[in-house]
């Protein structure tokens, strides 16, 4: 039996609600067989995080080497990078091994606008790994500060993601502020496709604190449903059906903010 094989390059958050964690969850369940770097590691649960360590840059370059001289990595994706070395070393094997399905996650600001690494690693970011990204990730912070400008139009979402893909960026995703609901209760999507095509992905806000991980659970089922042969545009449809089942059924674990619901999907 042969399955696509899929790496995140991300960090460990063990309570298992985001990061690598949530990763392999999601890869397991588009049927890939998941590998993972650990970048950093993270003391937390469901009330907040503890404690948080960089794991040392010489291990990270040896669990690039073991990835790659044994197994053929058809797609991968980034997580937590918070140094602009891990940035460069990320870049490098990607491009040395050539894998053309990248999905760059760009964790640099919080859903809710906190920024979580320093300028150095963003501005690293922008110079070495949104060049050659498939597809980047962008939630609404995100995209303000990789584009330079101010959202507050749909046409400011076009305009943002024009930025970005002028970058290197082939496609770019924008995640939608949750702040900026619809009169449906809903929020939107934007995916600027590389052949120009801005296409929206509309979905309702749903009223829940099981919100862990749904941006590391997007991009990891974008890059496995495209190593699996899927386009892009495609792949997000999926990620976008696959992450609102996950937050529909809310799973009873932790006391506060809880994890999506990996198996949400199979219970509608």
């Amino acid at each position: 039996m042969t399955v696509p094989q899929v790496l995140t390059i991300a960090g460990s958050d063990c309570d298992g609600s985001a990061g690598a964690q949530a990763d392999l969850l999601t890869f397991f369940h588009q049927q890939t067989y998941g590998l993972s770097i650990m970048t950093s590691c993270v003391a937390g649960n469901s009330v907040g995080i503890q404690d948080s360590t960089d794991l040392p840059h010489d291990f990270i370059v040896n669990e690039f080497e073991s990835i790659f001289s044994d197994f053929h990595v058809a797609g991968a994706k980034t997580g937590m990078l918070s140094s602009p070395d891990v940035i460069e070393v990320t870049r490098y094997y990607l491009e040395r091994y050539q894998v053309k399905n990248f999905v760059l996650d760009p964790v640099i600001m919080t859903k809710h606008g906190a920024q979580l690494i320093g300028d150095k690693a963003v501005s690293a970011i922008i110079r070495k790994l949104i060049p050659i990204s498939l597809c980047i990730t962008p939630n609404f912070y995100e995209a303000q500060v990789l584009s330079g400008m101010t959202i507050k139009s749909e046409q400011d979402y076009y305009s943002a993601a024009l930025t970005i893909q002028s970058e290197g960026a082939k496609n770019v995703l924008i995640k939608g502020s949750h702040d900026d609901v619809d009169d449906k209760g809903q929020i939107t999507d934007y995916l600027l496709s590389e052949d120009g095509q801005l296409k929206q992905y509309k979905k309702a806000l749903r009223p829940t604190t099981h919100i862990n991980g749904t941006g590391d659970t997007l991009s990891a089922c974008i890059v496995a449903e495209i190593a699996k042969g899927s386009p892009v545009a495609t792949a997000v449809q999926t990620a976008e059906d696959y992450l609102l089942n996950a937050v529909t059924w809310d799973l009873n674990i932790g006391s506060k903010f809880g994890p999506i619901n990996h198996w949400g999907i199979n219970i509608s």
